[in-house]
């Protein structure tokens, strides 16, 4: 909630509309600005839906916080393609998409703007259960 008190406006893009509209209730309640826009990020046209609200809404997004996450609790021996390809597709390439779309936006904003990702001390702890996730995060660094 730090975070709030500097951001004026909060957009939440979610699959779940249940638990984010409570959020979003939960911010409106508390007086800020919020819009959830239910989107899939594994799909472009979601992803761009989602920036075009967020200018119709707010005029412009000045930071990006990519924090949408596929975990499967399954060993490394045992990770069969489909679920690595839907991981990779979650936890990587939405990744970039969203970044790549919030940066067509950014690039006119006179400061710019900020976009975070799982800081890299983070991936070093990650046990050999999610080495996965860790390897995926990692490409965004390649």
């Amino acid at each position: 909630m730090r975070m709030l008190k500097v951001v004026a406006s909060v957009v939440v893009a979610d699959i779940n509309y249940g638990l984010v509209h409570e959020f979003e209730k939960g911010l409106h309640a508390l007086g800020y600005p919020a819009l959830f826009v239910q989107t899939d990020i594994t799909k472009d046209q979601d992803i761009v839906a989602l920036m075009q609200k967020t200018v119709e809404r707010f005029g412009t997004v000045h930071i990006l916080i990519n924090n949408a996450a596929k975990f499967q609790h399954i060993s490394p021996y045992d990770v069969p393609m489909e679920v690595w390809n839907q991981v990779i597709q979650t936890n990587l390439t939405s990744v970039f998409f969203c970044w790549k779309e919030a940066a067509k936006i950014m690039r006119y904003n006179e400061k710019g703007g900020s976009m975070s990702r799982l800081p890299l001390h983070v991936l070093k702890c990650l046990n050999h259960t999610r080495r996965h996730m860790q390897q995926q995060r990692a490409g965004l660094w390649l």
